[in-house]
C-alpha cells in the first residue's frame, strides 16, 4: 500500500507560520534578466502583482545583490550564488504560498544558470502553555543577576541526500507581554544529482522538488510537532 502524505497545510496546531521560502542555489548570476520589469514581461511573476513603493521598500537592482518587494508579501533577494523567493504573513498558510512558482519559472528561462540545490526555508513559532520547557540546568546556572537565558538550540540531520536543520529560541519568561513560546527557523538543501550535469536534467530536478514541496516540508512539521510535543510534557 501506498503511503498516505499529508497535504501541504497539515502544520502543527501549536505552530504559526510567519515566513515560508523557495530557494535555488545558482551559478551564472545575471542582473540584468532579475529585475521586476523582467520577472513581469517573462511571466515569472503574475502581471496583476504590484511593487512596494520605494518609500515602503526600495527595490534594490543592478549589481551584486537584488531585492524587489511585492505588496502580496512576496518578495525576490538575489546574489551570484542564491535566488531567494520569501513569503510573510501574520498567519501564513502553506497554500497561500507562491514563491515555488516563481523560482520555478526563473529556472524554466533563466539564461546560462547552473542549479547546484534547491530547497526551503521557514521561520515561525510555537505556543507553549506556561510551565512548559525542557529539563536543563544550564538555564538555571547561566544567569545574569535575576534573568535567565533564552538558549538557543539546533538539531540537524542528513538523510537521503537532503541535509535539514531546526533552530529554536526559547521564550518561556518573556519580560513583555507575549505568552511563552518557541521562536523557530526551518532550512532543508537537496542538492542536484552530480549525474544531473546538463542544464535540462538539472531543471527538472530542481522544477519536481518545488513541484512537491509538501513531500519536504512534512519532514518540518514532523520535527516541529516532536518539538512541541517535548516542552508540552513539561508543562501539564
Amino acid at each position: 500500500m501506498s503511503e498516505s502524505l499529508p497535504g501541504p497545510d497539515a502544520v502543527p496546531a501549536a505552530f504559526t507560520l510567519a515566513e515560508l521560502t523557495a530557494m535555488v542555489v545558482i551559478s551564472g548570476y545575471n542582473p540584468n534578466f532579475i529585475n521586476p520589469e523582467s520577472f513581469r514581461q517573462n511571466g515569472i511573476v503574475d502581471g496583476d502583482w504590484s511593487l512596494e513603493t520605494p518609500a515602503e521598500t526600495p527595490a534594490v537592482v543592478g549589481g551584486s545583490q537584488t531585492s524587489f518587494h511585492y505588496t502580496n508579501g512576496v518578495t525576490v533577494w538575489a546574489n551570484p550564488d542564491y535566488l531567494v523567493v520569501t513569503q510573510k504573513g501574520d498567519s501564513l498558510q502553506v497554500s497561500e504560498f507562491r514563491g515555488h512558482q516563481v523560482v520555478s519559472r526563473y529556472v524554466e528561462i533563466a539564461p546560462a544558470n547552473v542549479f547546484h540545490a534547491v530547497g526551503f526555508n521557514l521561520e515561525g513559532n510555537i505556543r507553549l502553555p506556561d510551565g512548559a520547557g525542557l529539563s536543563s540546568p544550564l538555564d538555571q546556572r547561566l544567569t545574569l543577576g535575576d534573568t535567565q537565558p533564552a538558549l538557543e538550540m539546533r538539531a540537524s540531520y542528513e538523510q537521503e541526500g537532503k541535509e535539514l536543520a531546526l533552530f529554536w529560541t526559547e521564550h518561556l519568561r518573556p519580560s513583555n507581554q507575549e505568552d511563552p513560546h518557541l521562536s523557530l527557523r526551518g532550512i532543508i538543501r537537496l542538492p542536484v544529482p552530480e549525474a544531473s550535469k546538463e542544464r535540462e536534467s538539472q531543471q527538472v530536478f530542481v522544477k519536481d522538488v518545488l513541484a512537491h514541496r509538501e513531500r519536504h516540508l512534512r519532514k518540518f512539521w514532523s520535527l516541529i510537532q516532536q518539538l512541541a510535543d517535548l516542552y508540552q510534557l513539561r508543562g501539564t
